[in-house]
C-alpha cells in the first residue's frame, strides 16, 4: 500500500532520497544489526577512515588500539594498503587516519 504524503512529506523524502518502500523495508530489516570488524568477527566500535583516499574499515576495540599503537611507534614510512600513499615521520593517527566512533 502507498502512502499518500503531504507536501512538505513529500519534500523531505525526496531530500533524503528514499523513494521506494522495498529499500525502506530492507534498511528497516537491518536496523538492529550489529556491524562486526573487518578484521575478525567481533563488534565494531569504529570506522576508521582514511585521510588519503577516503578507505573504509570497521574496526573492533583490540584492532582500533593495535592500529593506534602501531602508527604512533612507527619511525618509518607508512604507506596506505588501499591507494599507496606515502606518510613520512612523524607520524600521528589523526594524519592517517579519521576515527569515527559507531
Amino acid at each position: 500500500m502507498t502512502a499518500v504524503l503531504s507536501p512538505a512529506e513529500q519534500q523531505e523524502v525526496t531530500r533524503f532520497g528514499i523513494h521506494d518502500e522495498d529499500v525502506i523495508a530492507d534498511l528497516e530489516s537491518h536496523g538492529d544489526e550489529v556491524p562486526t570488524c573487518d578484521g575478525c568477527s567481533s563488534p565494531a566500535v569504529a570506522r576508521i577512515v582514511h585521510t588519503c583516499c577516503s578507505t573504509v574499515e570497521l574496526q573492533c576495540a583490540p584492532h582500533l588500539a593495535a592500529l593506534r599503537k602501531w602508527i604512533e611507534e612507527r619511525d618509518r614510512v607508512v604507506i596506505c594498503t588501499a591507494c599507496r600513499t606515502r606518510f613520512v615521520p612523524p607520524l600521528s593517527v589523526e594524519a592517517i587516519v579519521k576515527v569515527v566512533p559507531l
